[in-house]
């Protein structure tokens, strides 16, 4: 993200970023594991279906496809999925501090409302 952002190109961003994406996006599966054996507490069943998702996207659509490769989708999937990602963790984290605020808690629960839309627009 940061080399897009000092070339002012979203080209080549996949290259330089794709072996990092495949690897944190294959090692979600283990959240399956945390959702099974009750570390989070959310549905195995909607967490398959996000981490899948994302597999998906990252190694039969965007890795096998080249023309993808440079397109503003994959931009856009790796703000929207950063988003997600920070205020997630920002959830858990204030969480289990027993300090959560009001907006993270909004944000954790709400922000999809806007970000998927946003996501599975782009990437058509």
């Amino acid at each position: 993200l940061f080399r897009s952002m000092q070339t002012g190109t979203h080209k080549g961003l996949y290259h330089s970023l794709q072996k990092t994406l495949k690897f944190f996006q294959t090692f979600a599966m283990l959240e399956l594991a945390h959702c099974a054996i009750g570390i989070v507490h959310t549905s195995v069943l909607v967490t398959a279906v996000q981490v899948s998702s994302r597999i998906f996207m990252v190694w039969f659509i965007t890795n096998s496809i080249r023309q993808i490769q440079n397109e503003e989708s994959v931009l856009l999937f790796l703000v929207v999925w950063t988003i997600t990602e920070i205020t997630r963790y920002s959830f858990y984290t204030f969480n289990l501090l027993n300090h959560l605020p009001y907006f993270i808690k909004w944000a954790r629960y709400n922000l999809f409302i806007i970000l998927y839309p946003v996501g599975d627009r782009k990437s058509t």
